[in-house]
């Protein structure tokens, strides 16, 4: 699952039919978008049989992985306005300097723009291995860091995980050889930066991450180890001399010994008295350095979701309590996905499936929300008489958060959700009815209903 900039998320799923597709959560609703046995292209009678990873803008674009059925083959498509195009096909020809085919497909990032970055594995005419980041736009797929890349004496061999913010920036862990002809070329991971067309190091191996003596032992572990803020900043996961466990670091400057650390192995956690973080694990992050990730700690060895806003940090979710829909315990967390606004999707993960995805956010200030209410009542292009109507129902839970009446407040909301749900014929668009029913939910919450 991947945020995009609405909080809504596109996701692949198995269903009781046995079959798998691709589905769109948004504002508690899931839309399915394509699924087994659908048409593909671009071979008439082609069908999809497998569904992989996903990704979706708020335009409604979706790019997403899959098998097809004939012939048996991976590759990356593009569905938008209804149209489904393949942008790159295992065993077609990749645009990299030495001829190389594609072979799978993973991380796949569309950005608002409709672009499409995304991680691909691929083999050369003698049978060599390799994997390059690629960019699909509408004049066709394009290398963005591939192997052979230099930069001064360094040269990419292999790029590993990565991301991308709708600048094109991209953040990635990659495999880089020293080429200086007077010394042995020497191949180290390092995290590496492409800003305004220009390759260069933050971190590496066997390099101390800042102006102190803390030596990088390793980066990524496990997934979304890396993240790529809107405003620039790099941040990434790093194990290292002080912090075994590692850390997560943040680089400002983009260069080289000037990475800050965020959160690290042995930091307090909330969870207990002396609870202690052990193992950071996956993350995301926002420019204002919202902080959601996933770690084990002393009292929870089976790992728990934290949130980190303005310093304070608290428990989403932590491995063997109970679930809000009760059902179950959580039984562990692989994945995030964080967007701008520090809204965030979950996996809990069991064994070797995902169970269940779940999303959350932070609530703003009661009068925030009525606002947002009312931008949403003023952009429906409701008639007169049914704006004014709706307007009347909030007015009265304005005048009584002006008169700190929160108890007021809080019944009123309530009233006035009940009344939007229960009554089947509103003349409201579906669309409206759930903008308006996910604000008040927001509001009852924040009035502490």
């Amino acid at each position: 699952e991947r945020l995009n900039a609405a909080a809504a998320a596109a996701l692949t799923a198995s269903v009781s039919t046995g079959h798998v597709g691709i589905f769109q959560y948004r504002r508690r609703t899931v839309e399915p978008l394509l699924m087994t046995g659908d048409p593909a292209p671009p071979a008439a009678g082609n069908r999809f049989s497998v569904f992989l990873e996903a990704a979706s803008n708020t335009r409604g674009d979706l790019a997403f992985t899959a098998y097809t059925f004939f012939p048996d083959r991976q590759g990356l498509f593009l569905k938008r306005d209804g149209v489904v195009t393949p942008l790159a096909l295992a065993g077609d020809v990749a645009p990299t300097p030495d001829g190389e085919w594609y072979a799978s497909f993973d991380q796949v990032h569309l950005t608002e723009a409709g672009e499409v970055y995304f991680g691909a594995g691929l083999v050369g005419p003698a049978g060599s291995v390799s994997r390059a980041i690629l960019k699909a736009d509408a004049t066709g797929v394009h290398p963005v860091i591939v192997r052979g890349d230099r930069y001064g004496f360094r040269q990419v061999e292999e790029p590993l995980q990565f991301a991308v913010n709708a600048a094109g920036e991209v953040t990635a862990v990659a495999r880089i050889t020293d080429v200086d002809l007077l010394a042995e070329p020497q191949t180290v991971t390092e995290v590496i930066l492409l800003a305004d067309g220009r390759l260069r190091t933050l971190a590496s191996v066997n390099l101390v991450l800042n102006e102190g003596n803390d030596q990088v032992r390793n980066f990524a572990i496990t997934f979304n180890q890396i993240d790529m803020t809107e405003s620039g900043e790099a941040v990434f996961y790093a194990g290292s001399d002080h912090f075994l466990h590692g850390g997560y670091y943040v680089n400002r400057a983009g260069r080289l010994f000037a990475n800050e650390r965020l959160l690290a192995q042995g930091d307090p956690s909330p969870l207990q008295p002396g609870d202690r973080i052990d193992t950071p694990l996956a993350f995301g992050i926002t420019s204002s350095d919202v902080l959601i990730f996933h770690a084990t700690t002393s009292t929870a060895p089976g790992g728990a979701i934290f949130a980190r806003r303005d310093g304070e940090m608290t428990p989403v979710a932590v491995a063997g309590e109970p679930r809000p829909d009760g059902l179950a315990p959580w039984h562990g967390f692989l994945q995030i996905s964080v967007d701008e606004s520090g809204a965030f999707a979950f996996s809990d993960f069991q064994g070797l499936a995902q169970v269940a995805i779940y999303t959350g956010r932070f609530l703003p200030p009661p009068s925030e929300i009525l606002a947002s209410l009312r931008a949403t009542i003023d952009q429906s292009g409701l008639a007169r008489g049914a704006m004014a109507g709706l307007v009347a129902r909030l007015e009265p839970i304005e005048a009584a958060l002006r008169r700190d009446g929160f108890e007021t407040a809080l019944r009123l909301a309530r009233s006035f959700l009940q009344e939007l749900t229960a009554r089947a014929d509103h003349g409201l668009s579906t669309e409206l009815v759930l903008a308006l029913e996910s604000d008040l939910e927001d509001l009852i919450l924040a009035l502490g209903g």
